[in-house]
């Protein structure tokens, strides 16, 4: 059969598990006249340990403060890896699913803010995603996110240059996109580069140590507080012990910060496509009691 046949695609991954309502309700957003869609990415594995909490929190915040936060303020979502769905409309205007980068949901999503497509967000569309439960795995993971990352960046960095110089709405959704690709880590990096220098110019190499010593627990302490935020507005939707929430926390902003040392190695590292195991099987009544 051909795409002809079907006004709306949904993808997940085969590990997925939905809730019985999934569909129902994230085809209110298509309904309401969004060409791409997605809806509420949770967990089946929280409690295992700090690697799949830090997987689990990270995609809870994209889902609760992100695309949130952009229906609120009208803004085009974005779409990660599985859970999400377009319509007939959008393969027509693109010849077909033509995004193969490494991250070819990023890809997806900056073409569609870039062309100015409506792309909805539904919290009550919730689906259960296995996350890694192995450090490594969890780092090569990572590392193929910021390779594609950097994929998607080079390819759609005059696009989103453009939308910016656009402004209204579409420039927003524009900056916003660059803030989080490369453009906008780079822009980190080069300032906290410079501050170092400087640090090292005023104070020798004492002032560099505090400087690196305050970045650090300030990012502990940054990453600790967006974790706790989404922990609170949330615990009602994770599948753990009160405990395990509670550690989770602590843990989390090692999960964040680890992306500076997995940041610098993937730029060395040749682009590929590892494979993720997944063994947790589990029905969506056991996850929804």
């Amino acid at each position: 059969c051909s795409w002809e046949e079907f006004d709306a695609f949904l993808v997940f991954d085969a590990d997925n598990v939905l809730c019985p309502d999934y569909i129902s309700q994230i085809n209110r957003v298509c309904a309401a006249g969004d060409d791409v869609f997605c809806g509420y990415r949770n967990s089946k594995n929280f409690g295992t340990n700090w690697v799949s909490a830090g997987h689990a929190l990270w995609f809870l915040h994209d889902s609760c403060h992100l695309n949130a936060s952009r229906m609120v303020l009208g803004n085009p979502c974005t779409v990660t890896g599985t859970g999400f769905g377009f319509t007939r409309r959008i393969l027509d205007r693109y010849g077909g699913w033509n995004f193969f980068t490494l991250t070819e949901d990023i890809e997806f999503s900056f073409r569609c803010i870039t062309d100015g497509v409506k792309m909805g967000y539904c919290q009550d569309a919730m689906l259960y995603d296995e996350q890694p439960e192995r450090f490594l795995q969890s780092w090569r993971q990572r590392t193929r996110w910021v390779q594609g990352g950097v994929q998607v960046s080079v390819r759609y960095g005059k696009a989103l240059l453009k939308g910016i110089l656009r402004g209204g709405r579409m420039g927003y959704a524009c900056l916003e996109a660059a803030t989080l690709s490369l453009w906008g880590y780079a822009s980190g990096v080069l300032c906290g580069g410079l501050a170092l220098i400087a640090a090292g110019l005023t104070s020798g190499w004492l002032g560099v140590l505090h400087t690196l010593t305050a970045t650090l627990l300030w990012g502990y302490c940054f990453s600790f507080l967006m974790g706790a935020m989404t922990l609170l507005m949330e615990r009602r939707q994770i599948r753990a012990t009160a405990f395990q929430k509670i550690m989770s926390l602590f843990a989390f902003p090692l999960y964040t910060l680890s992306y500076a040392p997995i940041g610098v190695t993937a730029l060395f590292r040749k682009f590929h496509w590892p494979p993720i195991e997944h063994t947790v099987a589990i029905s969506a009544k056991e996850l929804m009691q």
